[in-house]
């Protein structure tokens, strides 16, 4: 479910900013592979970590390699104050442009307030960045008990008809901000959508199709129609760019895919043992239901 380096190595052009390392659902990019591309053609890494507190690739946190690095903390994630997040970088230059983005390209730090471009206010109040530093001693509490209870819940599964789940490489922690698990469709014969009105009918809650939407974000109106702004088609075309840009089903088909194949559920730290194993064999009980179910039509 992460972005893979043969496919970025093949879209790098000239017009290419920065390779955005997404790490989805708690599970780590291949940073090694995308940092190498990145080097090859002189472009920065940036690391996604907004669904990532905790996460390890080759026993190292992610977010510490990228030239700039964000995490969120909206009311969904690890840990929360509400909504905002952070940015890590050691780089000064960007710390300081990051500082006069989110607050309106005001110069604060020399009591300047002069924008020299154009940025919105994202600032966080005083109160939420209390909450926050007092969630932050918690993040190893958080993730390393969800990890505990993701590692149970995939061993459960292995060996069910028709379902698979995330891969973890060796040295990586999965920090299971969601626990997936794909659908073999061919062995099951159902949709992802019957298989999880089945799990919900066990007890069991969880979405079929659920990320952005139930669609790919380059499926959006706003890109179909290219409609960022009213009254215009900028930037998706413009002659001073040279850009004629457009969006349609089939850009990103392994992503496409995904949506039919793919359960997503919560997993949170309160969890215990015991509802990792009522989850699983719900889940087995569906999946064994699906596949018998195919085993006697092929009989018949």
């Amino acid at each position: 479910m992460n972005l893979d380096p043969e496919s970025v190595r093949k879209l790098v052009t000239s017009r290419t900013g920065a390779i955005l390392a997404v790490h989805h659902s708690g599970l780590a990019a291949d940073l090694d592979a995308l940092f190498s591309i990145g080097a090859e053609a002189g472009i920065p890494v940036v690391e996604d970590c907004a669904q990532a507190f905790g996460c390890e690739y080759k026993r190292y946190l992610v977010g510490k390699r990228g030239v700039t690095n964000s995490f969120s903390l909206n009311h969904f994630k690890h840990i929360t104050c509400g909504s905002g997040g952070m940015v890590l970088t050691d780089d000064d230059r960007l710390r300081y442009l990051s500082t006069l983005f989110l607050d309106k390209c005001y110069q604060r730090e020399e009591g300047i307030r002069n924008p020299f471009f154009l940025a919105p206010n994202y600032q966080m109040t005083e109160l939420q960045g209390a909450v926050a530093l007092a969630q932050l001693s918690r993040v190893e509490e958080f993730t390393s008990r969800r990890n505990a209870l993701g590692t149970l819940w995939k061993n459960y599964l292995n060996g069910m008809p028709g379902i698979s789940t995330q891969t973890v490489t060796s040295g990586s922690k999965h920090s299971y901000f969601l626990a997936l698990f794909c659908l073999d469709l061919h062995q099951l014969k159902c949709t992802a959508q019957e298989f999880s009105d089945a799990l919900a009918a066990e007890g069991v809650p969880n979405k079929a199709r659920l990320i952005t939407g139930g669609r790919p974000v380059y499926l959006y109106d706003l890109f179909r129609n290219r409609s960022a702004f009213p009254g215009s088609q900028y930037p998706f075309v413009s002659k001073d760019l040279g850009t004629d840009r457009r969006y349609q089903p089939g850009d990103c088909p392994v992503a496409e895919a995904a949506f039919d194949r793919w359960i997503t559920m919560d997993l949170h730290e309160h969890y215990t043992e015991k509802d990792m194993e009522e989850i699983a064999h719900g889940i087995g009980k569906v999946a064994y239901h699906y596949a018998s179910r195919r085993s006697v039509s092929a009989a018949t």
